[in-house]
């Protein structure tokens, strides 16, 4: 929402995110194993994790009170795209 609709960085880019869940990686976590896995839920700060689900949620609030209908049938900049996987 924040890099395809408004444009913006996304919320786990501020305010030091990775330090604060204690996530060792900056990707998605798709390809880890199992018992990075059990490692990641042992280790991950839930009290941080809490706080940043509202912190993403509010961003998308209120990117969401920004958009008008014509918003929603725009097609997404092909550089809005490749801007996530460069992140």
């Amino acid at each position: 929402m924040n890099i395809l609709v408004a444009d913006s960085s996304q919320v786990y880019n501020h305010d030091d995110w990775q330090t604060k869940l204690n996530i060792p990686f900056r990707d998605t976590g798709n390809g880890i194993k199992d018992n990075e896995v059990s490692s990641l839920n042992r280790a991950m700060d839930m009290d941080a994790l809490w706080t940043y689900r509202m912190a993403v949620g509010m961003r998308t609030r209120g990117i969401l009170r920004t958009l008008q209908p014509q918003d929603f049938i725009q097609k997404v900049d092909p550089l809005r795209i490749r801007n996530i996987y460069d992140q």
